[in-house]
């Protein structure tokens, strides 16, 4: 009888278990599309003008002037901090809307960087190669 009650309440812990993660996975799936799609659907012409900390959520974010001279700023907590590291004060930026490549111009460099939003909790489970 006891081992009948041991096996019992393991099935249902288990059961609860499983269960009280389904949703936390979805949610973290949708999160992941949300920024994926944001980040995908960005368009930007600019020059770095300013590259900072948030003090107050701890993001890392650069402020750009626009070729139409409005401030426009690129959250890249999505990224790992090697990523945010690279830019310079003075960096041209050219992101074209439906695409992860970023464009990087600045004396002696040209190069293309790709979003790949690293920095996100399980980004690898939700990755497809067709959408990224």
């Amino acid at each position: 009888m006891n081992k009948k009650l041991v096996l019992y309440l393991f099935l249902v812990i288990s059961v609860i278990i499983i269960l009280f993660n389904l949703p936390e996975r979805s949610s973290q799936e949708e999160y992941y599309k949300n920024i994926r799609d944001k980040v995908n659907y960005q368009n930007y012409n600019g020059v770095i003008v300013k590259k900072y900390i948030d003090q107050d959520n701890a993001r890392r974010k650069i402020d750009i002037k626009l070729v139409n001279k409005k401030i426009h700023t690129i959250d890249l907590y999505y990224e790992k901090k090697e990523f945010f590291e690279f830019f310079k004060v003075g960096d041209s930026l050219v992101k074209n809307s439906g695409s992860f490549k970023l464009r990087v111009k600045r004396t002696g460099l040209d190069t293309t960087l790709v979003f790949n939003l690293l920095n996100i909790k399980g980004f690898e489970k939700f990755r497809s190669t067709k959408s990224d």
